[in-house]
């Protein structure tokens, strides 16, 4: 089988990562991979060919049993010069459209956004969610003439390379031990959606624990701002963007996931499979993933809710370690993700040839 994957560019973001990662999986499955891409942005490396594409420049894939496509840009390129052609079209959405939208663009650009987008997707047809949330608002969203897959994020587990860590920040963390305190560590572009501004909050009122966090964006300079209160000074440790942020990870007790709307962060699957205890936002897109106990949920935004959380993971940490690496080991593989994706390919290509 011959599948293209389009994605807006190779920066190294969620749906460029989730893009290499599912072209990694199908080769391992045999599959002939092309990744295709429009802004000349190469922070990942690939495994498979790639080619930059025009969006205005029509390229013939009538090589390819399936062309996959994940973004705006992507999908607006697979729906209008792609689909309909003999070529088996598909698109993975990883979040909810209009929350997503507006949290970059506000009202008036994420309405016209999501009409577009809309439209696009509802030409393809086919489309591939990570969680029964997403799946029963899509559902709602085209009818049932668009056909939905539920296929959860995978990702192979973050090998751990000593020498990979930045000297400064184990001089950073073998101080803040010192002090006796419990770490917690979280990673993300700094959106008000992702709730990092309440978990500096909860810190500040957890006075035995410290916070890293890594990454950049938007609200990096309220951040700061809110880091530097008496309560909390010399507690929150910005380490910026990081290459390899799950080499991280193991410094630390706890990943905190915070964020008020979300698709399956690849942050939180590498946590996950690096058996870090897990405090995560109670949403609903996490429902048939994480049982009661397996992690630690909180109410979003609620600062005392995430404080108890912090504190019922803390006295929990030996048995969350296992929680989480049962759980990655159940839903987030990157093997099982190319498994499903290719069966999924593999009907597409079948009720193609009918017609």
């Amino acid at each position: 089988m011959k599948v293209a994957l389009i994605v807006t560019s190779l920066h190294r973001s969620g749906p460029s990562i989730f893009t290499r990662n599912l072209a990694i999986g199908l080769k391992r499955l045999d599959v002939d991979v092309h990744v295709f891409y429009f802004d000349d942005i190469l922070e990942i490396d690939l495994p498979v060919a790639k080619t930059r594409l025009r969006f205005w420049h029509s390229h013939d894939f009538s090589d390819y049993d399936i062309v996959h496509s994940t973004g705006f840009r992507p999908d607006l390129y697979n729906a209008f010069f792609v689909a309909g052609k003999r070529t088996s079209c598909i698109t993975g959405i990883h979040n909810f459209l209009d929350v997503d939208l507006r949290s970059h663009y506000g009202y008036v650009k994420a309405t016209i956004g999501r009409f577009v987008w809309g439209k696009a997707i509802a030409r393809i047809n086919y489309l591939i969610v990570s969680s029964e949330q997403m799946k029963q608002f899509y559902r709602s969203y085209f009818g049932r003439k668009t056909v939905i897959e539920l296929i959860p994020y995978g990702i192979d587990p973050p090998v751990q390379r000593a020498t990979q860590i930045d000297s400064e920040v184990t001089t950073i963390v073998d101080s803040l031990r010192k002090r006796g305190l419990h770490l917690i560590i979280s990673c993300g572009v700094f959106y008000k959606r992702k709730g990092f501004d309440t978990l500096i909050a909860a810190v500040a009122k957890s006075p035995n624990t410290a916070l890293l966090l890594i990454g950049d964006g938007p609200e990096m300079g309220r951040l700061t701002q809110l880091a530097s209160h008496p309560d909390i000074i010399g507690r929150v440790v910005f380490l910026g963007t990081r290459k390899d942020s799950a080499q991280y990870y193991s410094l630390c007790d706890i990943y905190a996931h915070t964020s008020l709307s979300e698709g399956f962060g690849l942050a939180m699957i590498e946590a996950l499979a690096g058996a870090m205890p897990l405090v995560c936002s109670d949403l609903p897109i996490y429902s048939g993933f994480f049982e009661k106990d397996d992690v630690v949920r909180f109410t979003p935004s609620n600062i005392g809710s995430l404080c108890d959380a912090i504190m019922t993971c803390i006295a929990r940490l030996s048995e969350l370690k296992i929680t989480s690496l049962n759980l990655y080991r159940k839903h987030f593989s990157l093997d099982a993700m190319a498994e499903r994706h290719l069966a999924t390919y593999k009907n597409m290509a079948k009720a193609t040839a009918r017609f």
